[in-house]
């Protein structure tokens, strides 16, 4: 370990059950909220199986995109591990865009002669003698590739090969059916290595995929590790948008305002990700430069590429192009404040300052939604995920697009991350603060306001009763409990008051105002007021001490 310079990591609950399970020979499937650290899952598994085998092991990645792979690379490399890749013909593995054709072509069915065009003599023959302890690689590297196979199936890998790992898992039924059939034919994995445990792993794998990926992977009796997959510092947003048949003012409405905001405040602008149709990226490119000018660049009049402070990421691009995007992205000294983007931007790529994404029509799936509004708040802040629709975008007759999506659109009376967290199989957490949770609930929790404040035309006062100093104290020892409850029943780090915020000094002063009851929804605007991230608790605990 000391080697692999891996002295920074603490292991999660999720993410150590999954390596004991590893360890002890079983399939797993893992389903994990983004940002929750799947990848150092598997980038530890050579080095924990070296220390308890005492030899050399080869752990297999299977990742879909060559962004997620060069990603992973640079991290590995950084700390020492020796980590490479066995790719298809280059800038062809891509995913597909929004509204688009797909990016994947029959030219992607490698042929023996494209699966090592861009290796180097050295380079293939260290992938061939067994050399990297991570191997990342497309499953159409060994589903469609007779040479790629040939290579997985010599003596020193059979000997070496410890665990199979599918990141992206969702991806086997999703691309599998006829976008990127050789995910469907993972599987033939188990053919090769038949004594590797086979771990799937993914953030939105709602249960009625769980099935499917086990049989598609021909997973043994798998252990299921599922953590609650609610993003709560993401707030969620729902916005109709103009028609589509008004052409770009149905964009224009919603970029204008970004760029001229953008403009305003320049690197102090949130870093934002725009996902929307490649036909429009381009669109966008050119209206951030008509409005910006002289300011599109830092230092200002700076007129270089690499000093931009709005970029495109999408499939057309060379891989060069994507790579330095990426690489400034995941700079701590970026300058980019805005990326116009498809979903080949939407997987795996650890960007952690994103305190924006804004969707311009939405993913088909739900599935989908998750995972790209995952690139947002990875450092915990806060953050936002905006989505814009209108009746085209949702349409039955839009390809792929599925019921529940356009139901998440069009619902009006749910909580948006309800619905969406029922659909995945997780559920809300307990520390939502109504108002930030998402735009329904902003919008319920506004009416309700409005209608509990009196109006000057109210002659009768509302009937009141003194709180007891019994009750008082009573109330004060039912939140400490809750309070003792939240810290041990949450994932933390450090204190209960740092975790939680919900301090002595804070209960103190809830049960000091507790002077006077009225009714329980002004106990609960009350309560909001003081402490809105456990209002109704507060409300529940002073309504059974005050018999209301």
């Amino acid at each position: 370990m000391r080697r692999c310079k891996f002295r920074d990591i603490f292991l999660k609950v999720k993410q150590y059950k999954i390596i004991d399970a590893i360890l002890s020979g079983k399939d797993v499937i893992g389903i994990l909220p983004t940002g929750y650290g799947k990848s150092i899952i598997f980038q530890l598994l050579p080095f924990i199986q070296e220390y308890l085998l005492g030899k050399e092991t080869i752990v297999i990645v299977i990742a879909p995109l060559n962004a997620i792979i060069d990603d992973q690379i640079k991290s590995l490399l950084r700390r020492g591990v020796r980590a490479g890749s066995m790719r298809t013909k280059e800038s062809k593995v891509e995913s597909r865009d929004v509204g688009e054709t797909n990016d994947w072509d029959s030219e992607c069915e490698s042929s023996d002669d494209e699966l090592h065009q861009d290796l180097q003599d050295d380079q293939l023959s260290l992938l061939e003698a067994g050399h990297f302890r991570l191997l990342f690689m497309h499953p159409e590297c060994f589903v469609s590739s007779r040479k790629g196979r040939n290579i997985l199936a010599s003596e020193i890998y059979k000997e070496r090969v410890s665990c199979c790992v599918i990141d992206e898992a969702h991806l086997v039924q999703e691309w599998g059916e006829e976008f990127r059939t050789d995910f469907r034919k993972l599987s033939q994995l188990r053919a090769i290595f038949p004594s590797a445990p086979m771990v799937a792993l993914t953030a939105s794998a709602p249960p009625k995929q769980l099935r499917g990926m086990t049989d598609a992977l021909f997973l043994q009796n798998p252990l299921k590790v599922v953590g609650n997959l609610d993003r709560p510092n993401i707030y969620i947003g729902i916005h109709r948008r103009k028609a589509s048949s008004l052409g770009s003012e149905s964009y224009e409405s919603i970029l204008r305002p970004i760029a001229e905001e953008l403009k305003e405040n320049v690197i102090q602008f949130p870093l934002t990700i725009i996902y929307l149709p490649l036909r429009w990226c381009g669109y966008a490119f050119k209206l951030f430069e008509q409005i910006l000018q002289e300011k599109s660049y830092l230092p200002e009049n700076t007129v270089d590429p690499r000093h931009r402070i709005f970029a495109q990421f999408h499939a057309a691009q060379t891989e060069i192009m994507k790579q330095e995007i990426l690489d400034e992205l995941t700079s701590a000294e970026s300058l980019i404040r805005v990326v116009f983007a498809t979903v080949a931007l939407g997987l795996g790529v650890n960007i952690p300052n994103v305190t924006q994404i804004i969707h311009i029509g939405p993913p088909r799936t739900l599935e989908s939604y998750y995972q790209e509004i995952g690139r947002a708040g990875r450092n915990g802040k806060p953050a936002k995920a905006l989505m814009f629709y209108n009746g085209s975008d949702i349409s039955a007759n839009k390809p792929g697009m599925t019921y529940e999506m356009r139901e998440f659109c069009t619902t009006v009376t749910t909580c948006l991350r309800d619905y969406l967290l029922k659909y995945l199989g997780s559920s809300k957490s307990q520390n939502n603060i109504v108002t930030s949770c998402c735009s329904n609930c902003e919008t319920m929790q506004s009416a309700a306001e409005k209608k509990l404040t009196p109006s000057s035309s109210d002659s009768q006062p509302n009937p009141v009763r003194k709180v007891s100093e019994e009750q008082r104290q009573l109330m004060l020892k039912l939140l400490k409990r809750y309070r003792l409850e939240l810290g041990t029943n949450i994932s933390r780090f450090g204190s209960i008051d740092l975790s939680t915020g919900f301090t002595i000094s804070l209960i103190e002063q809830i049960v000091a105002q507790s002077e006077f009851v009225t009714s329980a929804e002004q106990l609960l605007y009350g309560f909001a007021i003081w402490d809105k991230k456990h209002a109704v608790v507060c409300m529940d605990v002073i309504t059974r001490v005050c018999g209301h």
